[in-house]
C-alpha cells in the first residue's frame, strides 16, 4: 500500500491525541469501523446488491410486459406482384395464463395462398388464447416472475451476509491490533522496572552492600524483557499491516496507517445482546433456496398435465365507424392444439428430482440451525465466564501490585533479595498479560455472539 497525504489527513483530522505523547495518536474502535462503514469497497459492493435486487423486480414484472409483433412478406417478380402479407398483433399476457390478443391482417397479390385472401382494408382479430391443461394454473412465465422475485431476496440476504462477515473481520483485525500494543505496553513495563532494578543494584554494588551477582542477574533480566518487547514490536508491524487491508478512501484509494497511531489498549466492545429483527442470513438462505425448489417442483407438477390450448378470434372487416358490433361470432378463427407424452417417465422423473433437492435442503438448513444455535449458546455462556475472570483478573492485579510493592521495601530495608523480587515481577506481569488476553478473548466472544445473532451490522452503524 502506498502512503498518501489524503488518506493521513483523514485518519490524524478524526483522532485524539493521547495526553502523555503529544506526537502519536489514538483510533479508537468506534472511529476505526466509522471508517470502514463508510469507506470500504464491500460497503459499495453491499450498495450494488441492493440495486441488483431492484432489477430482479423489474425482470420480474417484465415477464408480463405487453408485445407487439409485426410480420411482413412481400415477392415482386417481372412486374407481377406474386403476394403482399402484413400481419401485426398486440399481446397482453395475464397472470392467469391466457393471453388476450388484438390482431390485423392485410394482403394482396395475384398468386397468394386462399387462406391469404383479405378484404382490400384488411381484417381485424380480437380474442384469447388459453391453456387448458398444462399451464393453466402455473406457468413458466408465473415461474419467472416469482423466482425474480425470490433473486431479489437472496441478493438482500447475500448483501447481510456480506456486511456481517465484514464487521466481524475487521473486529477481529483491530483486537489484534489492540492485542499487540498490549503486549507492548507488558513489555515496556517489565523493561522499566528491570532497569530501575539495575540502577538500583548497581548503586548496592558500588556502595559495598550488594554482591556483584545481583548486577548480572538484574542485566540477564532486563535483556530478557528488551526481546519481549522486539517480539511485540514484531506482531504490531504484522497486526497494522492486517489492519490497513480494511482502510480505504471512497473504496477506491487504500490507505495505510501512520507510524504514530495506536490502538486502544484497554477496549471493550460495547456489543449488548439484542434481538434479531429476523432469522439468520443463514437460514434466509436456505429458506430461499428452498422456496426457489419449490418452484421448481410446481412446475414440474404442471408439466405432467397435457398440453392443451384453445385459441378463439373473433374476426371484423375495417369499417369507417368500428365498433364491436363489427365483431360477429360467425367470423372468426378457432384452433386446439394437444400433445402429451404417453409414459410421461421424463416427467416424472424430474418431479422425483426436484423433491430429492428440496429433501436435501431442508435437512441441510436443520444441521445449520442446529450449529447456529450451539454457537450463540457458547458464546453467551463463555462471556459470562470470561466477565468473572476478567474482573477477578483484575483484582489479583490489584493486590499482587500491592505485594510487590511491599516486597521493594523489604528489599530496601535488606529482608529480600534480588530473586525473590524478580520473581514477584515476573508473576505480576504474568497477571498483567493473562488480564489483557482475557479482555480480548472477551472482546472476540461478544464479536461473535453478534456475528452469530447477525446483529453486527445493526450494532455497529448507529
Amino acid at each position: 500500500m502506498i502512503r498518501l497525504l489524503l488518506p493521513s489527513l483523514l485518519i490524524l483530522a478524526s483522532l485524539y491525541a493521547t495526553g502523555q505523547d503529544s506526537t502519536r495518536t489514538v483510533m479508537t474502535y468506534e472511529q476505526y469501523i466509522a471508517l470502514v462503514l463508510d469507506h470500504h469497497p464491500l460497503m459499495q459492493q453491499a450498495e450494488l446488491l441492493t440495486q441488483q435486487a431492484d432489477a430482479y423486480v423489474m425482470k420480474g414484472k417484465g415477464e408480463f410486459d405487453p408485445k407487439i409483433a409485426a410480420d411482413w412478406n412481400k415477392k415482386n417478380y417481372k412486374d407481377t406482384e406474386y403476394y403482399n402479407l402484413l400481419s401485426s398483433s398486440l399481446s397482453v399476457p395475464t397472470w392467469i395464463g391466457a393471453d388476450l390478443k388484438l390482431g390485423y391482417e392485410r394482403s394482396s397479390g395475384d398468386f397468394q395462398d386462399p387462406s391469404d385472401n383479405l378484404p382490400l382494408d384488411g381484417l381485424w382479430s380480437i380474442g384469447v388464447d388459453i391453456p387448458i391443461g398444462e399451464g393453466l394454473f402455473y406457468d413458466e412465465r408465473r415461474q419467472a416472475r416469482q423466482q425474480a422475485e425470490l433473486y431479489a431476496e437472496s441478493t438482500e440476504i447475500e448483501r447481510d451476509l456480506l456486511l456481517n462477515d465484514l464487521l466481524y473481520d475487521a473486529s477481529l483485525a483491530y483486537l489484534e491490533w489492540a492485542r499487540a500494543m498490549m503486549e507492548r505496553e507488558i513489555a515496556l513495563t517489565g523493561i522499566r522496572l528491570a532497569e530501575q532494578r539495575l540502577t538500583g543494584v548497581r548503586a548496592s554494588f558500588l556502595t559495598g552492600d550488594g554482591p556483584a551477582v545481583d548486577t548480572l542477574e538484574a542485566d540477564v533480566n532486563l535483556l530478557a524483557r528488551r526481546l519481549s518487547l522486539q517480539i511485540a514490536e514484531q506482531e504490531i508491524v504484522k497486526a497494522r499491516a492486517e489492519l490497513s487491508m480494511y482502510l480505504w478512501l471512497e473504496g477506491v484509494v487504500p490507505l495505510e496507517l501512520e507510524p504514530g497511531v495506536d490502538a486502544e489498549t484497554d477496549v471493550l466492545l460495547d456489543l449488548p445482546m439484542i434481538q434479531a429483527s429476523d432469522i439468520h442470513p443463514y437460514l434466509r438462505a436456505y429458506d430461499n433456496k428452498i422456496a426457489l425448489t419449490e418452484l421448481d417442483q410446481r412446475m414440474a407438477k404442471e408439466r405432467l398435465k397435457p398440453d392443451l390450448n384453445i385459441s378463439y378470434h373473433p374476426l371484423a372487416e375495417i369499417s369507417d365507424r368500428p365498433s364491436s358490433r363489427d365483431f360477429t361470432l360467425s367470423d372468426y378463427k378457432l384452433g386446439v392444439n394437444f400433445t402429451t407424452p404417453l409414459f410421461l417417465r421424463k416427467e416424472r422423473a424430474e418431479l422425483r428430482l426436484v423433491q430429492l433437492k428440496i429433501a436435501g435442503l431442508q435437512l441441510e438448513r436443520g444441521l445449520e440451525a442446529q450449529n447456529l444455535n450451539a454457537q450463540q449458546s457458547a458464546a453467551l455462556a463463555s462471556t459470562v465466564i470470561m466477565e468473572q475472570q476478567l474482573q477477578t483478573l483484575e483484582r489479583t492485579i490489584s493486590q499482587y501490585d500491592a505485594l510487590l510493592r511491599a516486597e521493594y521495601r523489604k528489599l530496601a530495608i535488606g529482608e529480600s533479595s534480588i530473586f525473590v523480587v524478580n520473581s514477584r515481577e515476573v508473576k505480576y506481569l504474568d497477571f498483567l498479560a493473562k488480564s489483557q488476553e482475557t479482555r480480548i478473548k472477551l472482546n472476540k466472544t461478544l464479536l461473535s455472539r453478534a456475528y452469530y445473532d447477525a446483529t453486527l451490522y445493526e450494532l455497529l452503524s448507529q
